[in-house]
């Protein structure tokens, strides 16, 4: 039987387009070393880029394991958020992580000097469209010649 988190994982990245819910950054599910050799990056590297299912609301704190509760998020990126002694709430982190990444201060420099498509070339302006509501980019399925519904254009 199919594990759900996985099923849900797998969906968040097909309906982000394989980029990280914070970052923006381009992510793998399987073929790390064709990930790396597309990027321009040592292996070791590019697990930091490895899609992981992020809880929006931690299990911890009563969230559960449902679709509207998962986004796919790079391990740097969800590492980084747990590892402080009280995470953030999702929309302040990613916030947080785009401030940060237009200032060329999240990932490492090396990543900055990647192939071009690693990172989105811009973030726009307003991240969280009608009321900073995460949830709507972990429930909105992304409909063909729809450019509204991308996370980063």
């Amino acid at each position: 039987m199919p594990n759900p988190l996985r099923q849900h994982r797998l969906a968040a990245y097909l309906s982000q387009s394989g980029r990280c819910f914070y970052c923006g950054a381009a992510m793998w599910l399987a073929g790390v070393e064709g990930f790396a050799r597309k990027y321009g990056m040592s292996v070791g590297r590019a697990w930091f880029f490895r899609c992981t299912a992020e809880h929006l609301l931690a299990r911890s704190e009563g969230g559960g394991d449902g679709q509207e509760n998962i986004v796919a998020a790079c391990c740097y990126c969800n590492r980084k958020r747990h590892e402080r002694k009280r995470p953030m709430p999702p929309e302040s982190y990613r916030r947080h992580v785009l401030g940060r990444l237009q200032r060329g201060r999240w990932h490492q420099a090396w990543v900055f000097r990647c192939a071009d498509g690693l990172l989105p070339a811009r973030t726009p302006a307003k991240m969280f469209p009608k009321g900073d509501q995460v949830h709507v980019f972990a429930q909105k399925q992304k409909e063909p010649n729809d450019e509204s519904t991308s996370l980063f254009s």
